[in-house]
């Protein structure tokens, strides 16, 4: 399996934390299948790399929805 980005997702209207999301993709998010999994805002790092494996997950820049 490739690499996969870990994300925040931010609201572009409030400026706040959504989700965190694990994505195919580490820069553009061009369709929504390119998000693979969404977890709790208040998720961290270490249990998302912990759901995918340590070496697989990085972290990606943020997301605005």
């Amino acid at each position: 399996m490739r690499k996969l980005w870990i994300r925040p997702v931010h609201c572009k209207d409030t400026d706040r934390l959504l989700s965190m999301a694990v994505c195919t993709t580490p820069n553009e998010l061009l369709v929504d299948e390119q998000i693979l999994c969404h977890f709790p805002m208040d998720a961290s790092g270490r249990e998302i790399k912990e759901e995918y494996g340590d070496d697989l997950v990085l972290w990606g820049t943020p997301v605005t929805a």
